[in-house]
Parts: structure tokens; C-alpha cells; sequence
């Protein structure tokens, strides 16, 4: 997606821009995690690693990395003409990219939805011009 982390991020007002950004995504990151995709995310890694054996991450946190690196090398077999996916991980594919896609969307979303005066020069404005610099 280019978008890189909140933490690597950052630039345009000083440190100003970086703690706005840096409250902003935590915040973010935290509604992210009490939400239904946490749940939608374990079920989904349950099943990659029931195919797989690669044992799903105690931590919440970590449950987008796991799926984005499932999906990765599951694409990567394929590319390379390796038959050895399991179709269970087949299965769980989009259902994987689309959690691990909504994990880096969701700050934005979230900054978004939740801004007084959101899109228009706003909250969520300030958030994208900070994130990219």
C-alpha cells in the first residue's frame, strides 16, 4: 500500500506532527484491538495453522503480521510453481489479505470516522499529511 509506519512516519510540523500521529494511531491501534476483527483474525490464523503447523501468535498484535506473512508465502509458492500449499491456507487466503489489509487501513478509517471535521482540512487531514511526511 506505500504506507509505511506510524512510528517511522512523521515529519511536516516538528515534534508537534509526531506526537499528534503517534497518539493518534495508538488510539487507533487500541479501539483496533477490543474490535470483532481480533476475533476474525484468530479464527483465520486457527486454520492457516492448522494446514501449516506454524503456531498462531499469543499476541493480538501480532495476528496481522502472521496473515500478511501466510498470504506472502502462499503467493510466493505459487509464483515460484511450487505445488505444496495446503488448500486449507487456499481457503483462508482472502479472508487472511483482507484482515491484514483492514489492520493497515484501520487507523486511517478510524481517524476518519471519529474527527470532528474529518476529511474537510481537518483531524483526518492532519493525520494523512503527518503519516506521510
Amino acid at each position: 500500500t506505500g504506507r509505511t509506519s506510524g512510528s517511522a512516519a512523521g515529519g511536516g510540523g516538528g515534534g508537534s506532527a509526531s506526537n499528534f500521529l503517534e497518539e493518534q494511531t495508538a488510539e487507533a491501534r487500541a479501539e483496533f484491538l477490543a474490535s470483532e476483527y481480533v476475533e476474525e483474525m484468530r479464527e483465520v490464523a486457527r486454520r492457516v495453522s492448522d494446514a501449516t503447523g506454524l503456531e498462531v501468535p499469543s499476541d493480538a498484535e501480532d495476528l496481522p503480521a502472521y496473515l500478511d506473512g501466510a498470504v506472502s508465502c502462499a503467493v510466493s509458492h505459487a509464483c515460484h510453481g511450487l505445488r505444496d500449499v495446503p488448500p486449507d491456507v487456499w481457503d483462508s487466503f482472502v479472508a487472511a489479505d483482507e484482515l491484514g489489509q483492514s489492520s493497515l487501513l484501520h487507523p486511517f478509517d478510524y481517524v476518519e470516522e471519529n474527527g470532528e471535521d474529518s476529511f474537510e482540512g481537518g483531524r483526518y487531514r492532519r493525520f494523512v499529511s503527518d503519516y506521510y511526511g
